[in-house]
């Protein structure tokens, strides 16, 4: 049995809750690393926002960004809605993070 569940959309969101304005009015500490992560991919895919597929990776890694800095861009692959693009924004990420 399908239900009709509301769809997810940013817009809907206050604007404080916007991960984008949250940034710039809090400042980057206030975001979670599904949210940082989501605004560093920019988009996800069809039937999932950014949040949602970045949300479901960090959470399978315990939201352990050592985990996600270890795992390979053919691992990254393997996830519905990461592609080459991404895979590789996610492992640029994780090298800048670990250089500073």
């Amino acid at each position: 049995m399908k239900t009709n569940l509301p769809k997810f959309m940013l817009k809907n969101w206050s604007v404080e809750e916007r991960p984008r304005e949250k940034l710039i009015s809090q400042g980057p500490q206030h975001l979670s690393n599904s949210e940082l992560l989501a605004l560093l991919i920019g988009i996800g895919n069809q039937g999932e926002k950014a949040i949602q597929l970045m949300h479901r990776l960090v959470v399978s890694l315990d939201n352990d960004l050592i985990k996600l800095h270890r795992i390979s861009i053919e691992k990254l692959l393997l996830w519905k809605g990461i592609g080459p693009a991404k895979a590789v924004k996610i492992k640029v990420a994780m090298e800048l993070g670990k250089r500073i």
